[in-house]
């Protein structure tokens, strides 16, 4: 038994690793680019990690969607 055994799914351990470690990369790695806002800019380090944090969690969240209803078939009684 792991200590992360109480702490839920080890699926969302990941990913708050994986944030966590892509926040820091990008908090580091200077880009040369701004993007243009209503009230200034944003920094682009900020929006590449909503982008890709974005598109791994709806990803993962897809494949988990996707094996819960292959191991949980709607069958045909529970349709109607």
């Amino acid at each position: 038994n792991s200590p992360f055994d109480k702490s839920g799914d080890k699926h969302y351990l990941g990913l708050a690793v994986l944030s966590v470690l892509v926040g820091l990369v990008f908090s580091f790695v200077s880009f040369d680019i701004s993007f243009r806002y209503l009230f200034g800019y944003f920094d682009p380090g900020v929006v590449f990690y909503f982008l890709l944090m974005g598109s791994v969690t709806l990803g993962s969240g897809l494949v988990k969607l996707i094996y819960f209803l292959y191991q949980n078939p709607i069958s045909t009684e529970d349709r109607d």
